[in-house]
């Protein structure tokens, strides 16, 4: 594998970021303004996730690190809360999304060898 399959996961990563923010923003612009929680658990949410973007980019260890258990944890979620409240069709739809969510960890564990834990900054 190469390094360009990771930084793609770090392009996707900060995509999926801005739309979060732009659905939030037009949740916004419809419903009014978001109570105070809502407000700092997105800017949480966003700076996590566009700091795991970036990490990616630049070819970092915990940043491959966290978005592989992001990639593991969410999936077995979704799974495990789909099995009492949704139809059988639903659940084996959430289980074949879980297969494919933790199939880009093959690719971060094939390309460990280039990663490194970190460069001139943290980042």
């Amino acid at each position: 594998m190469s390094a360009a399959a990771i930084r793609t996961f770090g392009i996707l990563t900060l995509g999926i970021d801005a739309f979060i923010l732009l659905a939030f923003n037009h949740r916004r612009f419809l419903e009014g303004p978001l109570p105070l929680r809502v407000v700092i658990a997105l800017t949480v949410y966003v700076f996590v996730v566009a700091l795991i973007g970036v990490g990616l980019l630049l070819l970092r260890k915990w940043a491959a690190i966290v978005f592989a258990l992001a990639l593991v944890v969410f999936p077995t979620w979704m799974t495990i809360e789909s099995i009492g409240e949704a139809p059988l069709g639903f659940y084996l739809m959430m289980l074949a999304a879980g297969i494919v969510l933790i199939l880009p960890i093959i690719v971060i564990l094939r390309s460990w060898r280039l990663l490194s834990w970190r460069g001139k900054w943290f980042l």
